[in-house]
């Protein structure tokens, strides 16, 4: 299967008969470490399974390798793995640009690039992602946004919920200049529809007992 640059999604539907399965997964550049998987196994019936797989290469023109293959037959005259079905689709952040920009601003890392800006709000594409918001429509108010409750400084952002494939991460300091750490930061959920979430982060410190408090969210891909 070809493999570049852009994530994408493969999902293996898989099944076993009196068999323990092996799935193993590799790329031809090695860039990223090959994987090995034989949870799968029946020893006197039917199995089925699904693997996710996401998978990127480090380069063009590369070769995603998959091999299911029986590392162990029960019975050995009718033991037997099947591969069901497989789908691939592009990674969600992937389909997210995708489904914003046409075919030649893809191609442009200007315009529809993980830092670009093309609504000129100052929030990036990977952020505008992260958050749930439009890249095309400046919005100033994208979130998050300090509120102090009961003498804590808090911050309440959007998040995707998994499977994703960027990382979130709060971190607070006394000083905006440095001493960031996430140490201590209570998280909440307050709502939930199933594709996201809308988050409470709190920092430990009293706001009374501090000249100065900063809360930050760090938005990165997986």
């Amino acid at each position: 299967m070809s493999a570049d640059t852009t994530l994408r999604t493969l999902k293996l539907y898989v099944g076993v008969w009196s068999a323990l399965g092996k799935l193993e997964v590799s790329l031809s550049d090695g860039s990223a470490p090959a994987w090995t998987d034989n949870s799968v196994q029946n020893s006197s019936g039917i199995s089925n399974a699904l693997y996710t797989i996401h998978f990127r290469a480090a380069s063009a023109g590369q070769t995603l390798v998959v091999k299911w293959t029986s590392q162990t037959l029960f019975n050995p005259a009718s033991g037997n793995v099947t591969l069901q079905a497989a789908t691939l689709a592009l990674a969600p952040l992937e389909a997210w640009r995708a489904s914003y920009f046409s075919s030649s601003e893809l191609a442009d890392p200007n315009i529809s690039g993980d830092a670009a800006d093309p609504d000129g709000d100052g929030i990036p594409n990977l952020l505008e992602y992260a958050l749930n918001e439009d890249p095309r429509v400046a919005n100033l108010s994208i979130g998050p946004h300090a509120l102090v409750m009961g003498n804590l400084l808090t911050t309440t952002y959007t998040r995707r919920k998994a499977p994703m494939d960027v990382t979130y991460d709060l971190q607070v300091s006394s000083d905006v200049a440095g001493g960031w750490t996430a140490a201590g930061i209570a998280e909440q959920v307050l709502a939930d529809d199933g594709g996201l979430q809308t988050v409470r982060a709190t920092d430990p410190a009293l706001v009374s007992a501090n000249e100065k408090r900063f809360l930050k969210l760090k938005v990165g891909k997986q």
